[in-house]
């Protein structure tokens, strides 16, 4: 995975990434670096809380939706049928609300040059299938092209995502899927 371009500055979070990202203190330089959207079952429903040595603090995105702070999109209903039309049932069955409304994002394509920040083992390979592996970043990355340099856990961290795309494009592959540099 390369590190995100100029070009590339819209960005799609699912729950892991928001809670990771305010769990190290960067969500503030993620929605100044970039142009940061959130889905709405991810608003709504998954991105609660993250935990501090004191317990958990409260994460409010609906407030920074509204402060403008952050982008909500959701998914609509004919989205998420193609979503589940284009995706092994294995797959499917075993993603989250939030992964599942994040991929009929991407692949709806309704922001031009969205990127999806994960670190959902399921939704990086459910990325292959749908051919777009290419538009996948990790929080490290995505940190580190807003000049944000923290200390995430491993499944947030580029060499992860690398070694988790190069499963799902073998993956995608051994189903009949994408081929190898085609995602």
């Amino acid at each position: 995975m390369r590190s995100p371009s100029r070009t590339w500055r819209s960005l799609l979070t699912d729950a892991n990434s928001v809670i990771e990202a305010h769990r190290v203190g960067a969500w503030g330089a993620l929605t100044r670096g970039w142009r940061v959207h959130v889905s709405g079952s991810v608003i709504d429903q998954e991105a609660r809380h993250f935990p501090t040595p004191y317990g958990r603090s409260t994460i409010d995105l609906s407030q920074q939706v509204d402060a403008g702070a952050i982008r909500r999109l959701d998914a609509t209903a004919w989205e998420m049928r193609e979503l589940r039309q284009r995706l092994p049932g294995h797959l499917w069955d075993r993603l989250g609300d939030g992964e599942r409304e994040c991929l009929a994002i991407l692949l709806s394509g309704p922001v031009p040059g969205l990127l999806l920040c994960t670190a959902d083992r399921l939704a990086v390979h459910a990325a292959c299938f749908l051919h777009l592996s290419h538009q996948v970043v990790s929080l490290e990355a995505a940190l580190r092209a807003c000049g944000a340099s923290k200390q995430v856990r491993e499944q947030y961290r580029e060499d992860w995502l690398k070694r988790v795309l190069r499963e799902g494009r073998v993956l995608a592959v051994q189903a009949g899927g994408p081929g190898p540099g085609r995602t």
